[in-house]
């Protein structure tokens, strides 16, 4: 999945996520001054040299390359006693760049985020990849009713187009606007556990999702408003 498919994804509708390459200027020197001859060269000089490699992230100046090559090349004979060829030229062209990654939803870094914002977050992700079935238990953990709405019904809508999700959950919303194929009401009475299942459209589970789920009333009225139905728990 490319950039414009995945920012355009309901899965990860406000999930951003962000790389930025970093040079370590700090370790480039430090290893420069072990090896170079601090009478022969001051660590000014190699921190000169380092500004090179800085100005290469987030451009592809070769000039800056070439400039770079030229002067830090310079110093190969200013080395240290028992400091190698190798060492020096694994100094040059080492590896002194990262790559940094974070990940923002709705533009706030993961790092600030609450428990429940983050966990949404992953399962945002999870959802988006792969096609095999997914057993979700209570998404809504940490969660109020308006979030689940907003953050997660349409992911759990589009993610379910191509595969299998089967989630146990207290809150309506994601039962009811996720527009779920198959609901199983489960209850607890005179030390029995009772299943029945059913299509949203089926009267008897309407009304258990209203009695029993978190938000069923107003769970219907938006799927009520969304399809321009009538509701049906009042016949």
């Amino acid at each position: 999945m490319n950039r414009n498919q995945w920012s355009e994804s309901a899965e990860y509708t406000n999930v951003d996520f962000k790389a930025n390459i970093v040079f370590d200027s700090k370790q480039f020197v430090e290893v420069g001054d072990d090896i170079l001859n601090s009478k022969s060269v001051a660590v000014s000089q190699i921190e000169q040299v380092s500004k090179y490699l800085d100005g290469l992230v987030g451009t592809a100046d070769l000039k800056q390359v070439d400039q770079y090559i030229d002067d830090v090349l310079k110093f190969k004979d200013a080395m240290k006693k028992k400091r190698t060829s190798q060492i020096f030229y694994d100094w040059v062209f080492g590896s002194y760049f990262s790559l940094i990654t974070d990940i923002l939803f709705d533009g706030v870094h993961i790092d600030k985020l609450s428990m429940g914002q983050k966990g949404t977050v992953l399962l945002k992700i999870f959802l988006a990849e792969g096609d095999s079935p997914l057993i979700i238990d209570q998404p809504e953990e940490n969660l109020d009713n308006d979030f689940v709405y907003k953050a997660l019904v349409d992911a759990f809508r589009e993610a379910k187009k191509k595969r299998q999700i089967i989630i146990a959950t207290h809150n309506a919303n994601l039962v009811v606007n996720t527009d779920a194929e198959q609901v199983i009401i489960s209850t607890f009475k005179d030390g029995k556990i009772t299943y029945r299942s059913g299509s949203i459209e089926n009267l008897e589970i309407r009304k258990d999702i209203t009695g029993f789920l978190e938000g069923g009333d107003e769970a219907f009225k938006r799927r009520e408003m969304k399809y321009n139905i009538k509701s049906l728990i009042a016949q």
